[in-house]
């Protein structure tokens, strides 16, 4: 068990193995858990449902380790920061990422994601009316994401105007990065789209090894 009262868990570059215990921030056990960097590890199995949900929860940081199964459906409504790259990561890419109000960075690069868009850019747009600031950085490249391209992500705040950079423990200084490269989504590309891929000054938008019509 976490002890209640910790807020931050740093472990990240050593050699650790095996699953994230399952029952993490599972009731009725209590949680004050902000951040979790375990980046660059030999962690296996899913993301628990318990970890994910952690109501204090701003930071997760899980890239470069082992870890496969479906992402789960409901993510803490705290959470700001999610770093999975290159893990094994299967399934679409649930609505409930898309919920929480504070949400700026996503980075799933390099998993096994598939399926449609189409339910998580709806989530999305419906948190984000017109703040404009939710997935100020939002990489999905290199998976085998589907479908067409989603309207909803017009509203991503990667593509709004005006800079913004913020530091992550596995990504250092980043700035804004709309990426949906290597991929399988298909169809014609929307106008927002193509404006964002080249009129876009503060942000790196990244739309190719797609199957664009």
């Amino acid at each position: 068990d976490l002890p209640p009262a910790l807020t931050d868990l740093a472990l990240a570059r050593n050699r650790l193995t095996g699953p994230i215990p399952a029952g993490w921030c599972q009731a009725p056990a209590a949680s004050a858990l902000e951040v979790f960097d375990a980046e660059e590890n030999e962690l296996e199995g899913p993301l628990p449902p318990g970890l994910a949900g952690c109501p204090a929860l701003l930071r997760l940081s899980l890239g470069r380790n082992r870890l496969h199964g479906e992402l789960p459906p409901l993510f803490s409504p705290a959470l700001e920061h999610l770093s999975a790259p290159f893990n094994r990561l299967t399934g679409p890419l649930p609505p409930g990422l898309g919920a929480p109000p504070g949400l700026a960075l996503v980075d799933l690069q390099g998993n096994r994601l598939s399926g449609s868009l189409a339910s998580f850019a709806e989530r999305l747009e419906a948190s984000q009316g017109q703040r404009r600031s939710l997935a100020r950085y939002l990489n999905l490249g290199g998976n085998g994401l589907s479908g067409p391209l989603p309207p909803g992500l017009a509203a991503a705040g990667a593509l709004a105007p005006g800079a913004w950079a913020t530091t992550s423990p596995d990504h250092g200084l980043i700035g804004k990065t709309f990426n949906l490269s290597g991929n399988a989504l298909s169809g014609p590309l929307p106008a927002w789209a193509v404006a964002a891929a080249v009129g876009a000054k503060d942000a790196a938008v990244g739309l190719a090894g797609n199957d664009w019509d």
